[in-house]
């Protein structure tokens, strides 16, 4: 009895062993051992025969023209340096297809040869649900990552160059991005452009270069809402920063400590879409944009609070655009405070004024204990004609 008993504690142990050092999905396949024409019809053979598990490519540098398709919940990954290089200028190299909810991509570099420019398609296009892309790489493809998939997505410590748009939600809800860089590789490409999107998490995001760093874009009768970005910097574009545009409805977006600056061309943000209501940009700094720090155009419920705004109006050489922030008449509900408004550090004083109202209807004002740090016509210039507005415990230099 004694020695059967110890048996199966034996047997359970080793059960246990192999379960610890068994592969996230299961087993493993290696897809240069299956047939195929290229890599990319390798992989699609190996996924056609998998009963889930892992795909596995080996470390080095493949050349590929077919599309690779993923159907069912497996692990793509690459071995140590793995790079996939498409020759096509228009397809996806990737494609989450429905059906394969909790798919993984790991540990691959996507290009698109250097000699080809891409004119349509993705590096990964997401139509699934649960879906992870961690430390993958995409460089000169037409679009990024295209998630269209109902829900969650996840993608961490990324590296995407694209021609058009870095990152494009287009009908997701639920998606976290975190310590990735959307660096541009094309002059009219944006960072991260948000068309029908819900739930959105942003964390420790580098945006660098192109037209745009983050846009949100909804057509009318859709919705961008429940955005919250922290540690996000978007930097040297060469349009707006961030644009909320579109006729949908833009609502509950929370920025904080993040920074928008050195649009060589527009503002840091810019607020176009009247139907945006709940916007906050708390703390960080809004700093050295051609024009505007932000222009606030239209919307309801937007605030800046404990925000350094300072040396917008950089390369401006008219007399108007170049303030900290401006409100124009089709904003409701706004409130500026707590704020250094002008040069903070070795900024030089190219805001003509902290905040500037613009004749019109905007209305139910706050502005309220902000500091001029050295704007060059002063803190505050009010000419809107709303009735309710306060103007308060701002501190001039």
């Amino acid at each position: 009895m004694e020695t059967a008993l110890w048996q199966y504690f034996l047997v359970l142990l080793l059960c246990s062993v192999a379960q610890a050092q068994a592969p996230e999905h299961g087993n493993i396949y290696w897809a240069d051992r299956f047939p195929g024409k290229d890599l990319g019809e390798k992989v699609n053979n190996a996924i056609a025969a998998a009963a889930g598990g892992v795909i596995r490519i080996p470390a080095g540098q493949f050349a590929y023209s077919t599309p690779i398709k993923i159907n069912k919940n497996i692990r793509l990954e690459g071995s140590g340096k793995t790079t996939l290089v498409s020759a096509s200028a228009t397809s996806d190299q990737i494609d989450i297809l429905p059906g394969a909810n909790y798919a993984t991509i790991a540990d691959l570099g996507l290009y698109t040869e250097g000699r080809i420019k891409p004119t349509s398609g993705a590096g990964i296009r997401v139509d699934a649900s649960f879906v992870r892309i961690s430390d993958v790489t995409v460089w000169n493809q037409y679009d990024g990552i295209v998630s269209q998939g109902p829900q969650n997505l996840e993608i961490e410590d990324c590296d995407i160059r694209a021609v058009h748009d870095e990152i494009s939600v287009n009908g997701t809800l639920n998606v976290t991005i975190t310590q990735s860089k959307l660096y541009s590789g094309g002059a009219s490409s944006t960072g991260l452009r948000l068309t029908r999107a819900g739930g959105i998490w942003l964390t420790d995001v580098d945006i660098f270069n192109g037209l745009h760093g983050v846009v949100f874009d909804p057509p009318a009768g859709a919705v961008v809402g429940q955005v919250l970005a922290k540690g996000v910097a978007v930097d040297s574009a060469s349009g707006d920063g961030i644009v909320v545009t579109g006729s949908g409805t833009v609502f509950h977006v929370d920025f904080s400590d993040s920074w928008t600056a050195g649009s060589t061309q527009g503002n840091g943000i810019s607020f176009q879409n009247a139907n945006t209501n709940g916007f906050s940009w708390r703390g960080g700094f809004i700093r050295g944009n051609h024009l505007n720090g932000a222009y606030i155009r239209a919307g309801t419920s937007i605030q800046v609070i404990g925000t350094q705004v300072s040396a917008n109006g950089q390369r401006n050489a008219t007399h108007d655009n170049k303030y900290g922030i401006r409100i124009g008449p089709g904003a409701k509900n706004v409130r500026i405070s707590e704020c250094f408004l002008g040069p903070t550090g070795n900024d030089n004083a190219t805001q003509t004024y902290g905040v500037f109202m613009d004749s019109g209807a905007s209305d139910f004002l706050q502005i309220i204990g902000n500091i001029d740090t050295g704007d060059t016509k002063g803190l505050v210039a009010d000419y809107s004609k709303g009735k309710h507005k306060v103007i308060s415990g701002n501190l001039p230099e």
